[in-house]
């Protein structure tokens, strides 16, 4: 699965990589742990090295879907609790829309 892209608190871009795509039975099975990146103006070509890159925000992990959630700041800069509800919101539309998974 390619990164997901969307802004949260007004205008913060922000690119989102899932860490695994698993196959099962024949379908795709979106992973529980997502890395958050500052995005800027460039793309990524792979996936960025996560503690070397200043853009690194940490990760979510999707523990009990639509109930239990983690954010682990893991990076030189951090989301406010507010920004990792709303990218929590909008990674948890992707999950549920697998139409809008850029495999």
């Amino acid at each position: 699965m390619k990164p997901l892209y969307f802004s949260v608190d007004n205008n913060k871009p922000l690119m989102v990589v899932p860490e695994t795509k698993v196959e099962l039975d024949g379908h795709p099975v979106i992973s529980v742990n997502y890395h958050i990146y500052k995005k800027h103006q460039y793309d990524y070509d792979a996936e960025p090295v996560k503690k070397d890159n200043p853009d690194y925000m940490g990760y979510i992990t999707f523990e009990i879907p639509d109930k239990v959630f983690s954010y682990t700041a893991d990076g030189y800069q951090e989301l406010s609790s507010d920004e990792v509800r709303e990218a929590i919101e909008k990674i948890t539309y992707y999950r549920e829309n697998p139409e809008l998974w850029n495999l």
